[in-house]
């Protein structure tokens, strides 16, 4: 799981990171608290990915996480 330390455009990110084969799953429609409306928390999906696709979806995702945090 991944938690966020402020809100992004959950629904662009979700985008972006499919088209570039990083499958995330947002956990907004669970949350309870309103506390949590002002972060994001995103299960990482990695099944059935070997140990090599993992650490490369993971750098990935740090340089797709950097562009969102640069609009912040």
């Amino acid at each position: 799981m991944i938690k966020l330390n402020k809100k992004i455009n959950e629904k662009m990110f979700l985008k972006e990171c499919l088209e570039n084969s990083i499958q995330l799953y947002s956990l907004a429609e669970y949350y309870l608290e309103e506390i949590y409306n002002e972060t994001s928390f995103f299960l990482l999906g990695y099944a059935n990915l070997t140990n090599n696709e993992i650490d490369e979806g993971i750098l990935l995702l740090l340089q797709i996480l950097k562009k969102y945090y640069s609009k912040i």
